[in-house]
């Protein structure tokens, strides 16, 4: 009845087995086999069938068949099913197991195999399979010495490298490091093309680890990455080009590698590895993962220590700036401010705008330094700069200056280059760089777009200027002068770029004075024009100065007409009791005057006078108005404008009775009376000329004569004897017109019928005549002689007309006396010897 139902079995079996035969030649698992699922040891039964029925059917196949190869089959696979189960019912708690299946089963199975089949074609696997199943029961005494088994029995099995590392594993927990080394060394001489290559390096560099061997570990620990790189290709700066269980086991070798150098004395020992071991791809790795596990321990210094060892070994490798960037960041975490400052500084050497390095860059490395740069300088120079605020010293503000200065070297169109420049400026003040801080100032205020510091930059540009010239000596004039000039432009840009600045007005005000000072009437003209334009208005004071300026600027320039318009701006600012009134009218005075005289010089005289004429009208009280009124009547006599003329000059004559321009006022009223027909007022200004005693003899001898004169043509004959009498009086000499005025006195009495007036004026005429010595003259001879005619015929009329009357004795004395005084003038008269 059985050989029926053995058949069956059999040929069920078959089926199921028909892969069996080759179990011995697959390939081994990994190392995650060992807590994970095992490597595949047969195909997998049809879905269909499940994993409970095929144990079922092995284990009947197995109690029915006798010994042989299929019995021998059938039982491994029957261990395989059961171990298989139990492996998963350790994974996974929801499985529900066959009934009767547990690892001792397996564990039994194999067992009896073993001794059923000792020299079994596939015993190999068998002894696998069975430390599979001793270490998934917690059997690892057991397992352990079915490995030994294994690796001393089968050297050449495909199950050898994962048997011997499953022999390290279990030795390296027992803390066996040293047998554990042989196993994993074991594996590593079977090849780098087995699975548990890798991983067997990895322990066997842990197991000279724990053996304090820690260059021997570090051989291992390097031969991991090196196989990896060249197995893989990958790049070191591309991790995650690695299988995820490579990328593992890539971290934590790198890891262990950092924990060995810091037993061989950290940085130092990394560079002694690689001067012996060469240059790898992955050194940047090996430098950064140790400073990262200094830092984890809080190991400040060291971690530094070691970002540094590598970018003084390769000071342009690219990772070098971030390395040191990551020592300025552990410094700052750690506290370390000493240390801080000098490592800011030591990168911006090394990597600065005018590094070799910066120069070896793209673009885009540039980027990524330039953020750094900007904080790491910008630290740099606040610090200094607070530093040198507190030590109030020039060196501690030149610390600061340079790093400003290398800022705006490195970054000039930076969002807060303007910014820097200010403080850049104040620090080279600051040092009593003056000369620097100038410039910087400027360039602050100007070089800009508008910013919150331009106009404090501005004004700080103008307080240094001053600093300078302050500080150069009076001889040194030149040198002076020049910085003067630029004081001065500085301050017209300041006015022009921030008008509304409550300083401006300030500003400009001091600008346009200096260059009135310096003569430079046009520009201090522009100048305190821009002061004047300002809006809001500045004050008082200073719009006062700056149209005072304007005016004596204009004045100066001969624009004449400007400079008036200026002085009445500047009146109009003027209490009227102000000191400052008086001088001010004076030049508004003297701009209306000026105009005036630049109309008497171009021939246009009329306008000349209106000018002159506005000077009372627009500034009263001046001292040059009298001046002024003066000239105008001398304009209107210059266009005959007669009428003009005598208005003008009678009202200066009241107005200014004591002026000393009086005299010549009388002079032009004497001609424009004269010439406007009114002689007799002419003849009174002539008689008030003759009296001035300033004059000389002749001016007033012919300013007498021609008054009595006019008088004597019209008919006053009165007050021309009187103007006669009064120049014979006065001017005796020369003897001729003083004669003749003698003889004008005594026609004026014969005309008025006075004789004895008469007769004394011919007497007068000729005994004149008689004294006037060298003086004498053919007129003085004639009109002698003629008042010698004159008086003898009126003796010898006398004498006609005498009558002999008793007594005849006295009338004939009378008459001889008469005729004998006739006859002597007669004689006198002839004594002239004249045709006549």
């Amino acid at each position: 009845m059985r050989a029926p139902a053995c058949l069956t079995i059999t040929m069920l079996l078959a089926t199921l087995l028909s892969g069996c035969g080759s179990t011995s030649k697959s390939q081994p698992g990994t190392l995650g086999d060992l807590f994970a699922e095992p490597p595949a040891i047969a195909p997998e039964p049809p879905p269909e069938v499940l994993r409970a029925e095929a144990v079922r059917s092995y284990q009947a196949f197995v109690e029915a068949a006798g010994q042989g190869e299929q019995h021998q089959h059938a039982s491994r696979r029957l261990a395989d099913l059961i171990l298989e189960e139990s492996q998963d019912r350790l994974a996974s708690t929801e499985a529900q197991p066959a009934d009767g299946v547990t690892l001792a089963r397996s564990v039994a199975i194999y067992t009896q195999l073993l001794r059923d089949y000792p020299e079994g074609r596939n015993n190999d696997l068998v002894l696998y399979q069975l430390a599979r199943a001793y270490e998934s029961n917690g059997q690892l005494e057991e397992a352990l010495t079915t490995l030994d088994t294994l690796v001393l029995r089968y050297r050449s099995s495909a199950y050898y490298p994962e048997a011997q590392f499953r022999r390290g594993e279990i030795l390296f927990a027992q803390g066996e490091y040293e047998q554990a080394q042989e196993a994993y060394q074991a594996v590593t001489l079977s090849g780098a093309q087995n699975d548990f290559y890798d991983k067997a390096l990895y322990k066997h560099g842990w197991t000279l680890f724990r053996q304090a061997n820690y260059e021997g570990a570090l051989n291992s620990f390097f031969q991991v990455l090196e196989t990896m790189y060249a197995r893989q290709g990958a790049s070191p700066d591309k991790v995650a080009e690695l299988t995820p269980n490579d990328r593992d086991l890539f971290e934590d070798t790198l890891r262990v590698i950092s924990l060995s150098f810091t037993y061989l004395g950290g940085a130092p020992a990394v560079d002694k590895f690689f001067d012996d071991y060469g240059a790898r791809g992955y050194e940047a790795r090996v430098y950064q993962n140790l400073a990262d596990l200094y830092l984890e321990k809080k190991r400040i210094r060291d971690a530094a220590d070691t970002y540094l060892a590598f970018v003084k070994r390769y000071p342009s490798h690219p990772l070098s700036p971030k390395f040191e960037q990551q020592v300025i960041e552990a410094y700052k975490t750690g506290g370390f401010a000493s240390l801080l400052l000098p490592a800011k500084e030591e990168f911006v050497e090394h990597y600065g705008v005018n590094s070799a390095f910066w120069h070896a860059q793209d673009g885009a490395t540039r980027t990524q330094l330039t953020a750094y740069l900007i904080v790491h300088i910008t630290d740099l120079a606040k610090h200094y700069h607070a530093v040198a605020q507190k030590e109030k010293t020039a060196e501690a503000y030149d610390k600061a200056a340079r790093w400003y200065a290398e800022f705006l070297t490195s970054f000039p169109n930076h969002p807060e280059a303007s910014e820097v420049n200010f403080l850049y400026a104040e620090s080279l003040f600051e040092a009593k760089r003056y000369e620097e801080a100038v410039y910087q100032y400027e360039r602050t205020a100007y070089k800009y777009p508008t910013h919150a510091k331009s106009a404090e930059a501005g004004y700080a540009a103008l307080l240094t200027y001053q600093r300078i010239i302050e500080g150069i000596p009076e001889k040194q004039t030149t040198q002076r002068a020049e910085w003067q000039e630029k004081l001065i432009v500085s301050s017209l840009s300041f006015g022009d770029v921030f008008p509304t600045d409550k300083r401006s007005g300030a500003v400009l005000s001091a600008a346009s004075d200096t260059l009135f000072e310096q003569k430079r009437f046009a520009e201090a003209i522009v100048a305190a024009n821009k002061m004047l334009a300002l809006q809001p208005p500045v004050d008082t004071e200073k719009r006062y100065s700056g149209y005072t300026i304007v005016g004596h600027s204009h004045f100066d320039l001969g624009q004449y007409a400007e400079a008036e318009l200026a002085y009445q701006e500047a009146l109009k600012l003027l209490p009227q009791n102000d000191k400052r009134r008086p001088p001010l009218v004076e030049r508004l005075a003297s701009s209306i005057y000026k105009q005036g005289e630049s109309y008497s010089e171009s021939g246009d005289h009329l306008m000349a006078a209106s000018q002159y004429l506005r000077v009372g009208q627009s500034a009263p009280g001046a001292s040059i108005v009298a001046t002024a009124e003066y000239d105008a009547a001398t304009s209107f006599i210059l266009v005959k404008d007669w009428g003009g003329a005598i208005g003008v000059l009678e009202r200066f004559r009241r107005n200014y009775p004591n002026h000393q321009l009086q005299d010549g006022a009388t002079e032009k009223l004497a001609l424009a009376y004269s010439e406007s027909g009114q002689s007799v007022k002419a003849a009174g200004e002539l008689v008030a000329l003759s009296a001035v005693a300033g004059k000389d003899s002749a001016y007033r001898r012919d300013a007498l004569w021609n008054a009595a004169e006019i008088y004597e043509k019209n008919g006053q004959r009165a007050k021309a004897a009187e103007l006669y009498q009064q120049f014979v009086k006065q001017f005796p000499s020369p003897a001729e017109q003083s004669i003749e005025a003698r003889q004008r006195l005594a026609t004026i009495s014969k005309d008025v019928g006075n004789e004895k007036a008469e007769r004394y004026w011919l007497e007068q005429i000729i005994e004149a005549d008689r004294l006037a010595g060298n003086e004498r003259t053919d007129r003085t001879r004639y009109l002698g002689a003629q008042a010698s005619l004159t008086i003898g015929q009126a003796l010898y009329t006398e004498f006609s007309q005498a009558r002999l009357t008793s007594p005849l004795q006295q009338s004939l004395k009378v008459k001889k006396a008469r005729m004998e005084s006739a006859l002597k003038v007669f004689a006198s008269a002839a004594d002239y010897q004249l045709a006549e």
